[in-house]
């Protein structure tokens, strides 16, 4: 129990668990403060698992931590939750399907709103993000929506409220079926108030809202809702008065722990500072910061940093993604698996859905990222400057094992800094899934690596889970299944393993990675009846991003196209024989965009990218351990990858299909120029 790891790992335990609905910390969905909270836990408790926490200090924290744990728990489970019932309607009508929420599970209903104040985007119908609405943006605009609140109060005496109504549209306020106040107005907003006389006993209270299409939503009720009185507490559901006591005594406990969990986190802090390994006496402070340990704290700082900035425009908005476009699409799945399953088939009949056309892994992503950090789009992008991160640290693992820590740890800053000019601005604040396939991808050649230098076959297996993994991700990393193969051949060979042995690594890699894959099989086929791998084929982008420019290409060479790989290989084949410098122009310009030189399809200069793309061709071309079979995961990967480019549109969405590539040549640039920073040194 002295290990630091357990110590965080209750600390983690607290943050997670269920507690009062209308604290800060009330566990998952976490919420755009818990979810920050909850990864600088999780990074000091993996930073420092292996440190050895003093005997009597693991103890008491021990036993504080389960105690907390369990009054969070209790204080969650002792009272009803306040609020109000939301039920949503996409319409101007109160009919049809009532829309369902991710970070709510309310049979009949969509949410339960603390307080009824809302005006923008911060009205929380999060529902537009489905697939459903795929059209236009600002939909929470353009569409006429209605919601329909019901809350219970229940005074023990008579009580009279003064209760305001604010509202652009229509809304009005009936308690016990009676209409007390009304409200309408547009596109101007409209108030109406009146004292609301409560006899004792118990009130149903319903707040109807209606939007009508092309105005800004504002509706907000004041005078009732938020209440210190136990008996004027709106619940969502009927409570009786000894209910009501506990659910005011509950809240006060709840705003109690919000006030101590952050001490207990600065106090998880110090208790890893003192129990710190202590640096040799001889060691320089300089010496001691410059280690990949703190300059990992360092960066860590940076992207949590940053994610947090950029993404806290997204806390509490329900922000609808442009229609047409692939964030809408991953969001959209995201939100069915959520909502309604695992299998994402839209409550299709067995067998009659559809094959997966975009690539399913991130949505799945998405969807756990929603349920563990909350409904608005905070988490999803906090999470990829975290995916960003936990890569680097990954290609830092696989540049030290090829070059060393110090070219390792050149190539990691000179990442950093493409990441902050090519990476951040655009696209990590976007739902694509590279942000996710960064990571799978470095995981991919990290194990890979690994299985080069030592030949173990549990090295292959991680390499095909991850691989696997990128597969789902985005099914471009298929390509990279023949250059894997060799390498695990090759690999095993140089190793002087026995040819059964290089077989079972090879059969091992294989069956990890068409085992992640499986499932996804699985589920095309009970949805939609086909064995599909694991989405639609893109073929068809092969052909057409690879047209002549001719005036009759398109009847020429893409409506004969059949939706097949091999219909796809013979007319490019075709192609390439009958408009020869043609498509030897094109696929050049493909190559040079490819590399950095982003102006030749229309892109502005990107001067890190090219110098990253030379650092690695320059390495490769002159220096001989750039070759070396230890280095082969990476340059399969980069012609893999360059080989997708070729087949379609490296310039579809800007830059970003590129961006796999330029992890991890970085560290071979970076590693020459160690080299010949070493040698002019030693000379």
């Amino acid at each position: 129990m002295r290990r630091a790891w357990v110590a965080g790992g209750l600390l983690v335990l607290l943050l997670l668990g269920p507690g009062y609905p209308t604290a800060i910390f009330h566990g998952a969905p976490l919420g755009a403060v818990g979810t920050v909270l909850l990864t600088i836990v999780v990074f000091a408790t993996c930073f420092c698992r292996r440190w050895m926490i003093p005997g009597r200090a693991a103890r008491l924290w021990t036993v504080a931590l389960v105690a907390l744990v369990m009054v969070k728990i209790a204080l969650g489970q002792m009272a009803p939750r306040p609020g109000w019932l939301s039920v949503q309607y996409p319409n101007g009508s109160f009919s049809g399907q009532v829309k369902t929420s991710t970070e709510f599970s309310v049979p009949g209903a969509t949410r339960i709103d603390q307080r009824i104040a809302f005006a923008d985007d911060h009205l929380p119908v999060f529902f537009l993000n489905e697939t459903d609405f795929n059209q236009e943006m600002r939909r929470e605009v353009t569409r006429a929506l209605s919601i329909r609140w019901t809350g219970y109060v229940q005074p023990e005496v008579e009580e009279t409220r003064h209760v305001t109504i604010r509202a652009r549209g229509t809304a009005a306020l009936m308690v016990d079926g009676v209409t007390k106040l009304e409200a309408g107005s547009q596109p101007a907003i409209a108030m109406s108030a009146a004292d609301v006389a409560f006899a004792p006993g118990p009130h149903v209270l319903t707040l109807t809202y209606l939007k009508p299409a092309n105005s800004d939503p504002f509706i907000e009720l004041q005078g009732i809702g938020i209440d210190d009185v136990p008996a004027m507490i709106v619940t969502p559901a009927a409570a009786n008065g000894a209910a009501r006591l506990a659910a005011s005594r509950a809240r006060s406990g709840a705003n109690a722990l919000d006030a101590v969990i952050p001490i207990i986190c600065l106090l998880f802090g110090g208790l890893l500072a003192a129990s710190r390994p202590r640096p040799a006496a001889q060691a320089g402070i300089w010496t001691r910061v410059m280690t990949p340990a703190w300059l990992t704290v360092v960066m860590f700082a940076l992207f949590v940093a940053q994610g947090v900035y950029l993404s806290r425009e997204f806390v509490g908005r329900a922000v609808t993604l442009t229609g047409g476009d692939d964030w809408l699409q991953y969001e959209g799945h995201a939100r069915e698996i959520a909502t309604h399953g695992l299998l994402m088939d839209y409550g299709q009949p067995r067998g009659q859905g559809e094959v997966f056309f975009y690539y399913p892994f991130y949505s799945y992503f998405l969807a756990g990222v929603h349920k563990l950090g909350g409904e608005d789009l905070f988490a999803p992008m906090f999470s990829h400057f975290i995916l960003l991160f936990i890569t680097n640290v990954i290609v830092f693992a696989t540049g030290r094992r090829l070059f060393g820590e110090a070219s390792a740890l050149a190539a990691i800053a000179a990442l950093v800094g493409i990441e902050e000019l090519a990476f951040m601005r655009h696209y990590t604040v976007n739902l694509f899934s590279e942000n996710l396939y960064f990571l799978t991808v470095a995981a991919t050649i990290y194990y890979l690596v690994r299985f080069v230098d030592d030949g173990k076959s549990w090295h292959a297996v991680w390499a095909g889970v991850a691989a696997g993994f990128s597969a789902i991700t985005r099914s471009a990393m298929m390509m990279y299944l023949p250059f894997a193969v060799v390498i695990v051949v090759v690999a095993a060979r140089r190793q002087h393993v026995p040819g059964r042995h290089v077989a079972t690594s090879l059969v091992l890699l294989l069956a990890a990675w068409f085992a992640v894959i499986l499932p996804i099989t699985l589920r095309n086929y009970i949805v939609a009846g086909q064995p599909v791998l694991i989405n639609n084929s893109p073929s068809r982008s092969f052909v057409m991003f690879n047209l002549p420019n001719t005036p009759d290409a398109v009847e020429r060479y893409l409506a004969p196209h059949t939706d097949s790989l091999g219909s796809a290989a013979r007319i490019l084949f075709r192609i390439m024989v009958e408009h020869p410098l043609d498509f030897a122009r094109n696929l050049a310009r493909k190559a040079g965009f490819s590399f950095g030189i982003l102006e030749l399809l229309g892109e502005h200069f990107h001067p890190e990218l090219l110098a990253a793309s030379a650092g690695y061709l320059f390495a490769l071309v002159v220096w001989p351990a750039a070759r070396s079979p230890r280095t082969w995961p990476i340059h399969g990967f980069v012609a893999a990858h360059l080989i997708g480019m070729l087949l379609t549109a490296p310039n579809n969405y800007g830059y970003r299909l590129i961006l796999p590539m330029y992890l991890f040549m970085p560290v071979f640039g970076a590693a020459i120029v160690n080299r010949f920073v070493t040698h002019a040194t030693t000379t």
